[in-house]
């Protein structure tokens, strides 16, 4: 992760996504632990899945 942090801030990226799904636990908190946290909310869709209205 260090190396990956420091190639992005050399390359002018100031903020860095970790897209993992809450259930892969171990994931999560090897992110967490890498000092990754919440930000903002990803909506999905199964494809197929019912329109309301």
């Amino acid at each position: 992760m260090t190396a990956a942090e420091r190639a992005a801030a050399e390359h002018g990226v100031s903020l860095i996504y970790a897209g993992i799904f809450t259930s892969n636990q171990g994931a999560v908190r090897f992110y967490s632990s890498a000092g990754f946290g919440p930000r903002g909310t990803l909506l999905s869709k199964e494809q197929g899945a019912p329109l309301n209205g």
